[in-house]
C-alpha cells in the first residue's frame, strides 16, 4: 500500500505545482532560489522530453499513455508480491510523475514545466517538472536494480 501512496503523493504534488504556477504564474516569468541554484519559471512543452515531437501532441499523449498503461500493468502484478522493495519504489517514481504527466496532456494538451537548474551546466538549459525528475529517478532505479539486484533478498 506505501507503494501506492507513494506514487499518488508524487501524482498530486505535481499537478498542484502544475496548478499554481499555471493560474498564478506569467509565461516565462522566473524566480530563483537557492542563491541562484534553482530556477522556477513556466514553460509549456507539447512535446516528449525535450519537446521532442512537439508538432504531434495526439500522438506523444497516445503513446506516453500506452506506456504508462504499460508500467501501470507491471506495478499492479509487482505489488502483491513479497519484498521487491526497491523496484516498487521505482516503479512508484515513475507510475506518479509518468501520471502527472499523462494528465497534463490529456486535460491540457500540453505538460507545464516549472524548474531548472541553472548552475548545473548540462542541465541549465532545461526546464522540466517534479514528474520528469521522479520519471528519471525511478527509471534509473528501477534499471539498476533490474540489472544488478537480487531483489529475493530485499
Amino acid at each position: 500500500m506505501i507503494f501506492v501512496i507513494i506514487a499518488g503523493l508524487i501524482f498530486i504534488s505535481d499537478i498542484l505545482l502544475k496548478n499554481q504556477i499555471e493560474k498564478q504564474w506569467k509565461d516565462s516569468e522566473e524566480r530563483t532560489y537557492f542563491k541562484g541554484k534553482l530556477k522556477v519559471t513556466k514553460q509549456y512543452n507539447k512535446g516528449a522530453c525535450l519537446n521532442l515531437m512537439e508538432d504531434y501532441p495526439k500522438a506523444v499523449l497516445v503513446v506516453s499513455g500506452i506506456l504508462l498503461g504499460a508500467v501501470l500493468m507491471g506495478f499492479a502484478l509487482l505489488l502483491p508480491k513479497k519484498r521487491n522493495y526497491f523496484l516498487k519504489t521505482g516503479l512508484a517514481m515513475l507510475v506518479g510523475g509518468a501520471g502527472s504527466n499523462v494528465y497534463d496532456r490529456a486535460v491540457r494538451g500540453y505538460v507545464v514545466d516549472y524548474l531548472t537548474l541553472p548552475k548545473v551546466k548540462m542541465l541549465k538549459k532545461i526546464v522540466f517538472n517534479i514528474g520528469d525528475f521522479f520519471i528519471f529517478l525511478g527509471s534509473i532505479l528501477a534499471a539498476l536494480v533490474s540489472a544488478f539486484g537480487k531483489e529475493s533478498r530485499w
